[in-house]
């Protein structure tokens, strides 16, 4: 019986998530497939544009069968962190066969090639990066040119660059790194690149550009590129005020920039960016703005704004630590299943590497005390994302605490 696995975020699920969902069905002929999906924020370091209740609600429109989060502090992580978390995850459920991703060059040798090129590097690597980043090379750029520097490499052009491919390289090291039982697979992306903005005259665009659009006031252009559901969903949220911007975080941003001194304690800030940060927070306006003012070579935007997302929701650097000390899979919580979900929870309960749960309320008594604490930052977050709902909207939102699941 294969079970595959899909490590997603769904901001907001398009025709391409649609296609990789039906491969997992079809062509994987998939008994069951398990989304382990980003919760309110993703690892670009931005707030998902609707909740994750919705996008988990799409996903099971659309093929998925369970669908669990991923706990904020890898979902706001490095390409690293996130692969790690998402198919620790996976393995955690003690029933996945299969983890299914979307690539620019679907080619799995490359991906274990690149892989295993990647898991051996060195000091002398690291310090091959910083001295072609002094030389005015992005760290992007930098990185890659030293990994495949003096070895015999077939990569097509741009493939280690590629923001799938590189999640894609992440998912095999992490696979490989912990000795997991799941087989890698991947697709060809088909249409737009992630990080296309322009919409895609087939209706294949990406991610990225679905929400250019949407933010701009361009939402009917967005149609052809999203399911029927899709899009009278964000229709809906649209029409509530419900749509969420990266900038609506600036007011929270400020205010904790104030507050305190030393921002090394939050996750992935060192002291250098601590100080940056300090001699320059008297020049904020938003977040946007501020991220660009603090970028530089080595430091990328969007590595910039997770930072930033880490201040807000207070992640700390002790926070990453807790879920690296429970292997990445502290908890199994559940956003959303179907009638064919539920049956697998029968055989979940008899595999499951870490404890699973729907509601909240049972998970004190199953968690050891840093995973309960990792759970209070899940939901520490999603009351921060309701916090800014509320002052979109003037309306109040159920809580982590009160909200009833109702099965599609």
């Amino acid at each position: 019986m294969n079970i595959t696995g899909i490590i997603a975020e769904f901001n907001p699920l398009h025709k391409g998530h649609v296609r990789l969902l039906s491969y997992a069905k079809q062509q994987l002929a998939s008994t069951f497939v398990i989304v382990a999906m980003s919760g309110d924020y993703m690892q670009r370091g931005i707030p998902a544009m609707v909740n994750k209740y919705e996008r988990a609600r799409y996903c099971l429109a659309h093929g998925a069968d369970l669908v669990i989060e991923i706990p904020v502090c890898g979902a706001t992580a490095s390409a690293e962190g996130f692969a790690k978390t998402g198919v620790l995850l996976l393995n955690a459920t003690g029933v996945v066969t299969h983890l299914l991703f979307g690539s620019e060059h679907p080619n799995m040798d490359f991906f274990y090639e690149a892989a295993s090129l990647s898991s051996h590097t060195s000091m002398d690597y690291y310090k091959r990066v910083n001295e072609l980043v002094r030389t005015g090379m992005n760290y992007a750029a930098a990185r890659e040119a030293a990994l495949v520097e003096g070895q015999n490499t077939n990569f097509p052009p741009d493939f280690l660059s590629g923001s799938n491919n590189i999640l894609g390289i992440e998912y095999v090291k992490a696979i490989r790194q912990f000795h997991l039982a799941i087989k890698p697979v991947t697709i060809g992306r088909d249409g737009s690149t992630y990080n296309d903005t322009e919409l895609d005259a087939n209706g294949m665009s990406s991610a990225t550009a679905i929400r250019h659009a949407i933010h701009v006031g361009n939402a009917s252009d967005t149609v052809a590129s999203l399911p029927s559901d899709v899009v009278k969903s964000l229709r809906a949220s649209l029409l509530a005020g419900e749509i969420i911007r990266t900038d609506d975080l600036s007011a929270i941003l400020h205010y904790a920039l104030l507050a305190e001194d030393d921002f090394s304690v939050y996750a992935d800030i060192s002291k250098d960016l601590s100080n940056k940060i300090l001699n320059r927070r008297d020049q904020f306006t938003t977040v946007k703005e501020f991220a660009q003012m603090l970028k530089s070579k080595d430091l990328n935007y969007s590595r910039i704004c997770r930072c930033l997302l880490h201040i807000v929701l207070g992640i700390r650097q002790s926070d990453v630590n807790d879920l690296r000390g429970g292997d990445y899979a502290p908890y199994l919580r559940v956003l959303g299943f179907n009638k064919r979900g539920l049956a697998l929870f029968k055989q979940m309960k008899a595999e499951a590497k870490a404890p699973f749960f729907v509601s909240v309320k049972e998970a004190e008594d199953l968690l050891s005390p840093s995973a309960y604490n990792l759970l209070l930052r899940d939901i520490h977050a999603e009351d921060i994302y309701r916090l800014l709902l509320t002052s979109k909207t003037g309306r109040t939102y159920p809580t982590a605490y009160t909200r009833k699941y109702e099965m599609p």
